[in-house]
């Protein structure tokens, strides 16, 4: 909980019962539903990574904090940098 900021995804390997649950909390709650989808186009989540981890401190290594989280973070920052995103001197 700590290290993911007490963030969560659902996952399941039945099929569409996410979807169900949805439907079923959108029926009983209406607006006040807990659970939402939301589909991110696949061009935008590399702009969306950048974002979130300057913006909310989420980044690779702290969704999965052993060393191949931190590798990917590392070499994702190193990215940024290079192209002018981030300060270089930070």
């Amino acid at each position: 909980m700590i290290v993911q900021h007490e963030i969560y995804t659902l996952h399941t390997f039945k099929r569409y019962a996410i979807e169900l649950l949805a439907e079923t909390d959108r029926l009983k709650q209406g607006n006040k539903c807990f659970l939402h989808k939301i589909i991110i186009p696949a061009k935008a989540k590399a702009g969306m990574r950048s974002e979130l981890s300057v913006v909310a401190g989420i980044s690779e290594e702290t969704l999965f904090p052993d060393l191949e989280g931190f590798a990917r973070d590392f070499v994702a920052e190193q990215k940024r940098k290079a192209a002018g995103e981030i300060d270089p001197g930070s």
